[in-house]
């Protein structure tokens, strides 16, 4: 394995990174709307889950796939439900206000996580959000729920692994790669929410909400109906 191999992995995996779907929007309004802590806990949860899918594809889950078509179904429909189901989260509270220091995943997430928020006043910049390990470990598990229920994922590390790299790699060597994706994938969301969550940025998200959650729940919704009726 070379240099220019990881190179090129990197390459296609920042690609299809940036290509606007499911984990890519979530991580995005999370970290618009619930500040950068949500989005960094959320978008730490989603590279967990994709280098898993490297891992798997390292091992040969992939082949389990074609040798066995109801597991990828199964998974399938249940990845493509999930996602129908935070978009239909998503629309239908579309419209309740977000409060300065709510915790807006309610909105996406599992409704029996408890939310425990302080508020703070400091010296400097005034009024400052807390957010507990309750909460941030909701938005690292949602995380990891939206990529671990899409098989797509394995089958796309699989296709790259095979185009990419030369055959018979070492355990150091996938090892290396599954440890490569985790930190491109932890870059790319921090850089994401980093931006996102910038003060000027969330005060238009505020004053689009209803609008922006709305887009975001159909674009969610034919995502999750694409996935479902797609063969493969």
């Amino acid at each position: 394995m070379q240099i220019d191999h990881i190179l090129a992995f990197n390459a296609a995996l920042l690609i299809a990174l940036m290509s606007p779907g499911p984990a890519f929007l979530l991580v995005l309004r999370t970290g618009v709307s619930c500040g950068k802590s949500a989005g960094l806990a959320q978008g730490a949860g989603q590279g967990v889950a994709a280098a898993f899918w490297t891992l798997a594809a390292l091992a040969g889950l992939e082949g389990v796939f074609h040798l066995f078509p109801w597991a990828y179904s199964a998974v399938k429909i249940v990845g493509a439900l999930y996602l129908m189901y935070l978009a239909w989260r998503l629309w239908k509270q579309a419209a309740d206000p977000v409060l300065p220091f709510s915790d807006p995943h309610h909105d996406t997430a599992h409704q029996g996580t408890v939310r425990q928020i302080s508020h703070t006043e400091g010296a400097i910049g005034g009024s400052k959000r807390i957010w507990s390990l309750t909460v941030l470990r909701s938005h690292f598990v949602h995380g990891v729920l939206i990529n671990l229920t899409n098989p797509k994922s394995v089958m796309f590390a699989a296709v790259v692994l095979i185009v990419v790299f030369p055959p018979n790699l070492g355990l150091a060597e996938k090892a290396f790669i599954v440890g490569n994706h985790l930190a491109l994938e932890w870059v790319f969301y921090f850089c994401l929410t980093w931006l996102v969550s910038r003060p000027a940025v969330t005060r238009r998200y505020f004053k689009a909400k209803q609008l922006f959650d709305r887009c975001a729940a159909g674009v969610m919704a034919a995502l999750g109906l694409r996935l479902l009726l797609s063969p493969r």
